[in-house]
């Protein structure tokens, strides 16, 4: 292999069922208890540590 070439080619990367893959993505909704816990536990924690630092 020279160092003009490459290991893989963008044939071998791309995917037939792509844009089937982009229709799956995330779904909105009601975001459940422990998940808005830990954000603010997550907020609470980088406040607390931050002004630790800085003052």
């Amino acid at each position: 292999m020279s160092d003009g070439d490459w290991k893989y080619e963008l044939e071998d990367l791309e995917d037939p069922d792509a844009e089937a893959d982009a229709d799956s993505g995330l779904t909105p909704g009601s975001p459940k208890p422990e998940h808005i816990a830990f954000v603010v536990l997550g907020a609470l924690l980088a406040i607390f540590a931050l002004s630790r630092l800085l003052l």
